[in-house]
């Protein structure tokens, strides 16, 4: 899994937030990046691909959906 805000460490599997979701320099894993709401990469799960078709119609999200999302990202995870 790769998010354009995810900085890799070099030589480890961890990382850390660059825009700061998580804390300055906190290092993150997998499941921080999961969850995060401005997460920019690949579909994490079938959330993901409901928002994204939804999106195309041209279906606002709402805060339920938001919860939605992640709910089902966790059920049937890609990743």
């Amino acid at each position: 899994m790769t998010c354009k805000y995810f900085a890799r460490i070099p030589d480890t599997t961890t990382g850390y937030c660059a825009i700061g979701a998580y804390g300055d320099g906190v290092q993150v894993g997998r499941s921080a990046c999961m969850a995060c709401p401005k997460y920019d990469g690949p579909q994490r799960g079938l959330g993901d691909t409901i928002a994204f078709i939804s999106g195309v119609f041209g279906v606002k999200p709402c805060g339920g959906c938001k919860q939605r999302q992640q709910t089902l990202n966790e059920a049937v995870s890609y990743v």
